[in-house]
């Protein structure tokens, strides 16, 4: 009985977080155009800002969006801009993006927007880049669509 009970609970578990499927993508030119990369941690809701990010920015850049599990794979160094959308649980920000800032030596082109519930706090060793972050509400979507593409925008 135990052991369906876990079962059950693990299913819920996993159902509840709101993951969709995910594949990485990419539009425009690499070699002629400035390029921007787009890391995200997949839920409904940042699948709703991802699409309006993406359908707000210049046609004309070039434009990779990733999985955030692929991120350590990257180089900040072949981007203009390298945005990363994720989600803070239990008090922590997504461990990729994490490792990702942490390694690279061009922090100026990262812009991160983090989902968490409450009163967010951000921690002290992001203070040098350009954090956001917000509840998952449909009222906030248009406003941190408009903050990432902005800031995204400054750095092209």
């Amino acid at each position: 009985m135990y052991k369906y009970f876990l079962i059950v609970f693990f299913v819920l578990l996993s159902g509840c977080a709101g993951k969709i499927p995910f594949e990485n993508m990419e539009k425009g030119d690499f070699e002629n155009s400035k390029r921007v990369l787009i890391a995200v941690q997949l839920s409904d809701y940042k699948n709703e800002l991802l699409n309006a990010v993406i359908n707000g920015l210049d046609s004309s850049l070039y434009v990779k969006v990733i999985s955030i599990k692929d991120l350590p794979a990257e180089n900040s160094e072949d981007y203009d801009a390298v945005a990363i959308i994720a989600e803070k649980r239990v008090f922590r920000i997504n461990s990729y993006a994490l490792d990702f800032i942490r390694n690279t030596g061009e922090r100026d082109k990262i812009i991160l927007f983090f989902t968490e519930a409450g009163n967010p706090k951000i921690p002290d060793e992001l203070n040098d880049i350009d954090v956001v972050s917000s509840a998952s509400v449909q009222d906030n979507l248009e406003s941190m669509k408009e903050y990432i593409i902005l800031k995204i925008e400054e750095r092209l």
